[in-house]
């Protein structure tokens, strides 16, 4: 155990749903946690850790500091991450920080990885590594028992062999400042980024435009059917042919009736577009086709079907692969 039976105190940034709040004041350790955003699950918690948990936007700057706090502690920080040891450096000579990094952000931006033998995460906790010894600590990694595939943290002492307080914190100062321009914190309500809220011109673009590109290929299915009077008829349909990502944003590109700057500030970006349609597309593995109409429905009790028009009888040139009564979607 890092700290052993020792009580220590400290402060959370970032800390989210407050659950390490709670579970560190609950072992006997003195803290707080600040997060820019009340979380509802504040309000579960115990009056006494409700009172340590506050809604607080922190501006990284060279004045921020947490005096008296023995630790600080950052978990998936997020653009604070890269922060921690500058702050645990000017919060005192004796301060430490645990930090368990997750988006990789430098002091102002996204980072950009710089090494290029190894992976994003790899280069990023390498870079937050050296943050802390630019700072004077000893940074220590360890691998932490929960169920994440960020699970990297990095532990901060001060390193007593290396230099007196006043020259760690010029040398913090210094650096942080050639480094530094304007920081904006998060908004207070984040904004939905994903591919929902782009307008739906854009989507219903974007959706023809793909599965044109998928019907240049013809991959001819046939489905049998019988009539209401006994006859037997079948249907044939063209499911079109299985592209790469690449190959469909090289499509978009060449369409300039299709504006994809709309996308780059979502997450996912056109991939999570195309899976938010899926009815209509089957993305995997950075591959994308039209997905075949399907008569099974869902498994669960209480599902709904019929509730929107099927696309693919308003839209595909050969109309819905299914009669309206085995398609889970409307048709009119």
């Amino acid at each position: 155990c890092l700290w052993g039976e020792q009580k220590v105190s400290f402060v959370d940034l970032g800390c989210g749903n407050g659950l390490l709040v709670f579970l560190l004041n609950s072992e006997g350790h003195k803290g707080r946690g600040l997060d820019l955003r009340r979380r509802k699950i504040w309000s579960t918690f115990p009056e006494d850790i409700q009172a340590c948990l506050l809604e607080q936007a922190i501006v990284p700057s060279l004045d921020t500091s947490f005096p008296g706090v023995q630790w600080i502690l950052g978990n998936h920080s997020d653009e604070l991450t890269p922060w921690i040891p500058v702050f645990a450096c000017l919060s005192g000579s004796s301060t430490q920080y645990w930090v368990l990094p997750c988006c990789p952000f430098t002091f102002t931006a996204k980072y950009q990885r710089k090494n290029g033998s190894v992976s994003v995460f790899r280069d990023y906790l390498d870079h937050v590594t050296q943050l802390g010894k630019i700072a004077g600590f000893q940074v220590d990694e360890d691998r932490m028992r929960i169920p994440s595939t960020k699970r990297i943290c990095l532990v901060g002492t001060p390193d007593q062999t290396c230099q007196d307080y006043e020259t760690r914190k010029k040398t913090v100062l210094d650096y942080v400042s050639s480094q530094m321009k304007n920081f904006v914190p998060r908004e207070k309500v984040e904004r939905v980024r994903n591919c929902t809220q782009i307008g739906s011109d854009i989507i219903q673009a974007i959706v023809k435009c793909v599965v044109k590109v998928c019907l240049e290929t013809e991959n001819l299915m046939q489905k049998d059917f019988q009539e209401d009077g006994g006859s037997n008829t079948s249907r044939t349909w063209n499911a079109g042919g299985e592209l790469t990502l690449h190959t469909v944003i090289t499509h978009l590109q060449a369409d300039k009736s299709i504006d994809l700057s709309r996308l780059k500030s979502e997450c996912g970006g056109l991939q999570t577009l195309l899976k938010n349609n899926h009815s209509i597309f089957h993305v995997e593995k950075g591959r994308v086709k039209l997905r075949v109409p399907s008569s099974a429905k869902p498994m669960y009790a209480a599902a709904k079907i019929k509730r929107r028009p099927c696309w693919f009888h308003e839209n595909h040139p050969d109309g819905c692969l299914l009669q309206d009564a085995d398609c889970t979607w409307i048709h009119t």
